[in-house]
């Protein structure tokens, strides 16, 4: 037997316990407010220096893994591999042979920052970088040859 929510009781005929919060905004879905947001990116990251290392902080959170490559792709006419120096030298940025990538609870707070802040924005940096992905396949060895070339 379910509840109206379709949670299954541990004991039977007790009814599943919900959180206080759970009760209190109903069966909407939350997300943190502007200010959680605001606080939890300036206790990561602190002061950004300029638009562009925001820029690469949020190419950061939503790619796989950052190379100066990718960087250099993505935010044209920026100094690559200066804001990818950056970036590794931020303490939640892990270094990887595949490139960086930021431990996941500082790319899920970068991610929601970005897409709380300016939407279209975070819509049009997934398109860039799922543009710039499938560029990089096609470039490559396997890639061309996958693609009839």
């Amino acid at each position: 037997m379910r509840d109206s929510l379709g949670l299954k009781p541990l004991v039977p005929g007790i009814p599943p316990i919900r959180s206080r919060r759970a009760r209190a905004v109903g069966d909407r879905p939350t997300s943190p407010s502007a200010e959680v947001l605001r606080t939890l990116v300036a206790g990561l990251v602190g002061e950004v220096p300029s638009a562009a290392h925001r820029r690469a902080l949020e190419v950061a959170a939503q790619a796989h893994s950052s190379t100066e490559e990718l960087l250099a792709a993505v935010l044209a006419d920026q100094d690559a591999p200066g804001l990818f120096q950056w970036l590794r030298e931020l303490p939640f940025i892990e270094s990887t042979p595949l490139g960086l990538y930021p431990h996941d609870a500082a790319r899920e707070t970068l991610t929601a920052d970005l897409r709380w802040r300016a939407p279209i924005a975070f819509q049009a940096m997934r398109q860039r970088l799922a543009e710039e992905l499938l560029a990089s396949v096609a470039r490559s060895p396997a890639g061309a040859g996958a693609c009839g070339r």
